[in-house]
């Protein structure tokens, strides 16, 4: 699924921590691992002594690229230069970076590349696969990557999905009228309904509330070390809302979160 792998590299310390997630991932998937070393504003980029350590981790050369300029314009190059086909970027909320790495710019990343953006927080992943599904056809990327990913991980898989009032509204698969009860019952039909087309198997929770909200929450409570959330290339305001689902769910979650496009991997 993922045979190259570029990760975001600049003088932040949650630099650090895209890539030990990032040689997380290309240990498990055998993956060749690219170095994006990212100048910020003033500051001149790394130098690849930077990633020395990470490539001895890693037991693989990991081969960097310099770049100054537009963030999303210089990674996009960068990754469609070394035909990646997974970035791994790391939290940074309180820069001007951070403002770029999160909501629409992440999704800007993956829609000017096609490219899914792993957005990592501390650690190596160790918990639950968490996709969180939108009961939509949408959702079958989601689920589809995030069972391949805890399949080789080693991980268990959750698939979620909040009952609430959403940011959208939805029509024809699934009830979003009547009591909680009865759309939490029509969520779990769709969503074995959604495992039994994939051929998957997970744990299935509905929650209550905003998934914005709700997803990051249970995230937490579960100790998830992994979202997977789908989003697309729609225009307009409904377009627009459904998108920020998947940023304010990116901002939110404490654990590291994956953003693919439904256009990919989509069941035939």
């Amino acid at each position: 699924m993922f045979a190259r792998i570029l990760v975001v590299v600049d003088r932040s310390s949650e630099a650090a921590s895209a890539l030990v997630v990032a040689v997380t991932f290309a240990r498990a998937f055998r993956a060749s691992l690219s170095a994006c070393l990212l100048g910020t504003g003033k500051e001149a980029p790394l130098g690849p002594e930077v990633v020395a350590p990470y490539a001895a981790l890693l037991g693989e050369p990991i081969s960097t690229v310099v770049a100054s300029g537009e963030r999303t314009v210089e990674v996009a190059r960068v990754a469609r230069a070394c035909r990646a086909e997974l970035i791994v970027v790391g939290r940074l909320e309180r820069s001007v970076i951070g403002r770029w790495l999160f909501g629409t710019a992440t999704e800007a990343l993956l829609e000017s590349t096609g490219i899914p953006v792993l957005v990592a927080r501390s650690g190596e992943p160790s918990g639950p696969v968490l996709a969180a599904s939108e009961l939509a056809n949408g959702a079958f990327p989601a689920i589809r990557v995030a069972a391949t990913i805890a399949s080789v991980l080693g991980r268990e898989l959750v698939v979620a999905h909040a009952v609430g009032r959403s940011l959208v509204s939805r029509t024809g698969l699934v009830r979003t009228e009547g009591t909680t009860s009865e759309r939490a019952l029509s969520a779990r039909r769709w969503l074995q309904h959604a495992l039994v087309k994939l051929r998957s198997h997970a744990d299935q929770v509905v929650l209550e509330g905003r998934p914005d909200v709700a997803i990051p929450e249970f995230a937490a409570r579960a100790g998830v070390s992994l979202v997977v959330v789908s989003t697309h290339r729609r225009k307009g305001v409904r377009g627009a809302l459904r998108r920020s689902v998947a940023a304010a769910i990116a901002r939110r979650a404490g654990c590291s979160v994956l953003v693919v496009s439904e256009r990919v991997h989509s069941p035939r």
